[in-house]
């Protein structure tokens, strides 16, 4: 017995995606292709996956062999408490504190 619009006898009590699960599946799949994670076939696979997706599981395989993302490295500030100040009499950089 079906117990809300997400479940029905087809799913065999599973979980039904709606599209708007799948969109977001799609996006994160075009993410992993934008940062080089996926090449143009893996994308293309995924995405059908993801079309033909009818449950969670369904949808989550379409995801399974993406790698993770790579960290951002961050950028060096200098040290805590100064601020990089332009000079103007030799146009020099130099650092001072606050």
């Amino acid at each position: 017995m079906p117990t809300g619009p997400e479940e029905g006898a087809a799913g065999g009590g599973r979980p039904r995606v709606s599209h708007a699960d799948r969109e977001q599946v799609i996006d994160t799949l075009k993410t992993a292709f934008a940062d080089g994670r996926l090449d143009k076939d893996e994308l293309d696979a995924c995405v059908g996956q993801a079309f033909a997706a009818r449950t969670y599981a369904d949808l989550a395989t379409a995801t399974v062999g993406i790698p993770p993302p790579r960290p951002r490295r961050r950028r060096y500030a200098g040290l805590p408490g100064r601020r990089r100040v332009r000079k103007r009499s030799r146009g020099a950089w130099s650092r001072q504190t606050r």
